[in-house]
């Protein structure tokens, strides 16, 4: 039997959901990989959820940018740099850290992104493609986190399918 008050508290967490404020929130993810779904000859990038609702989203990327984030998850180095392999070693040598990527948004079809980085005090974060803000993640010497904000699972996410 369902508590008559857990309604009401969820109903009222449904609400506060619907505040801007909310819809900024950032919600950590995992790169579960990279995808070539036929007849489309574009790699698509799916992010999801680390707690549930296990929502994933999926984002169109460019071929490049896709063998990237592929050749990154499989831990495989050029013979000679590529660019996201080259842009970590120059933050580090300008001792700049790279705090965390955020999707921030999807407007008419296209997502943005922002990578967060910090150097001593200051900080700032620089717009990027969410596919060169996910492939610098991956080829960094540290973990860096990956989030999504709230505003963009509505928008795009999924439930995982069961069955």
């Amino acid at each position: 039997m369902t508590d008559p008050g857990e309604t009401d508290r969820a109903a009222a967490n449904a609400d506060e959901l619907d505040e801007p404020d909310q819809l900024n929130l950032q919600r950590s993810v995992t790169v579960v990989g990279v995808t070539v779904d036929l007849p489309s000859p574009h790699p698509v990038l799916t992010l999801r959820e680390v707690e549930y609702p296990w929502r994933a989203v999926h984002i169109p990327v460019g071929m490049s940018e896709g063998a990237a984030i592929a050749s990154a998850l499989r831990q495989m180095r050029s013979p000679r740099p590529l660019t996201h392999d080259l842009f970590p070693d120059v933050l580090q040598r300008f001792a700049i850290r790279v705090d965390r990527v955020v999707v921030t948004d999807l407007v008419d079809a296209t997502f943005h992104a922002e990578i967060v980085m910090a150097r001593e005090a200051e900080s700032a974060a620089m717009p990027c493609r969410p596919s060169d803000g996910v492939a610098l993640s991956l080829r960094h010497p540290y973990a860096v986190p990956v989030f999504v904000t709230e505003r963009v699972l509505r928008a795009a996410g999924a439930a995982p399918q069961v069955g």
